[in-house]
């Protein structure tokens, strides 16, 4: 049997979470009428709030968390950069947490973070834990979720303009002589693996170029999955003259395909990125590549969990923050 959310009980009263989670929590600042559909709603769906989210904070603990997918990345390390200097700034500490893009282990940093009562939660979601990450929400702990998104959590967002840093960068690629432009891009289950092929489809359709299909492998954001997409791509015909590798860890391992099949950059094939580590100038040739401003997205979540603290007593309409990249172009295209 599906578990009753709370999103269940927005639905059925015609009201939306926030609402339903200030009626709970006996906020005063609810018209009456508002009040009593949100309290029939719950009764006809018989929804039975989590006794730990309903516990209300005893005290400040000055405290906020962040979850993200992969430590290593250099764009996690960057937004918790700009989280925790500003967290610092508002007399707060920030706990990092690394899930591994797994969900039984995001669900266990959500239920750590819990225990430890943070007042505030940055969270890159696998998509997996929503009632978890809702349990926040209803207790008024702000949730902003960062670098992607899980459209079935009403949070506020920040991330990058996705699809068109893609959709820049492999218009620069056309630009430069290009015809077959092949992309490795990640799971289409997640928001950048989504918006990211969609720029690169975008980028095609406006110099009325078709996309062939067998030029387009999916990965994980994983460098072992940029090598074998690699080797794939080599083996298609006709051949790629160019490649868009959708994250700098499936970049590293396409790279290391091309390098094994003795091929040189540009001259026998056009390489370009979206992120861009410190790894991609020492590379020879430097690699073209969208750069994200991390560390600003990092700054805007954690601003927007204390304006939210500020906020208590008011209806929190969702917010979501779209920062724009830059394209730099280098030696590779």
């Amino acid at each position: 049997m599906q578990k009753i959310t709370i999103r269940d009980v927005a639905k059925s009263a015609g009201v939306s979470i926030s609402t339903v989670s200030r009626v709970l929590n006996g906020r005063e600042n609810v018209k009456e009428k508002v009040r009593e559909a949100v309290n029939k709603a719950v009764e006809d769906v018989g929804y039975s709030p989590n006794a730990l989210a309903r516990s209300l904070r005893s005290q400040s603990t000055k405290t906020i968390g962040l979850i993200v997918n992969n430590i290593l990345n250099p764009i996690y390390a960057d937004i918790a950069q700009g989280a925790e200097d500003t967290a610092r700034q508002y007399g707060f500490q920030l706990f990092l947490c690394n899930s591994g893009a797994n969900k039984e282990q995001e669900a266990m940093y959500l239920n750590s973070l819990w225990e430890k009562k943070i007042e505030g939660l940055l969270i890159a979601p696998t998509g997996f834990n929503e009632t978890r990450i809702n349990d926040f929400f209803y207790a008024n702990v702000p949730v902003v979720q960062v670098d992607r998104k899980s459209d079935n959590l009403q949070t506020d967002v920040v991330v990058t303009n996705n699809k068109k840093g893609a959709e820049q960068l492999v218009e620069s690629i056309i630009e430069r002589g290009y015809k077959n432009i092949a992309a490795i891009v990640g799971s289409p289950t997640v928001t950048t693996g989504v918006d990211r092929l969609s720029g690169y489809f975008s980028a095609l359709s406006n110099y009325n170029m078709e996309a062939h299909f067998n030029h387009i492998k999916i990965g994980n954001f994983a460098e072992s999955t940029g090598y074998e997409a690699m080797n794939e791509l080599l083996k298609t015909d006709p051949l790629p003259d160019a490649v868009f590798a959708g994250n700098n860890f499936m970049a590293k391992g396409a790279l290391k395909s091309i390098k094994e099949h003795n091929l040189s950059i540009p001259q026998d094939i056009g390489f370009a990125m979206f992120d861009n580590p410190d790894w991609s100038d020492m590379h020879n040739p430097p690699i073209t590549c969208v750069q994200q401003p991390n560390y600003k997205v990092g700054i805007v979540a954690a601003e927007l969990v204390f304006r939210r603290l500020k906020e208590q007593e008011k209806e929190w309409v969702p917010i979501t923050e779209t920062l724009e990249n830059k394209i730099i172009i280098k030696d590779s295209v």
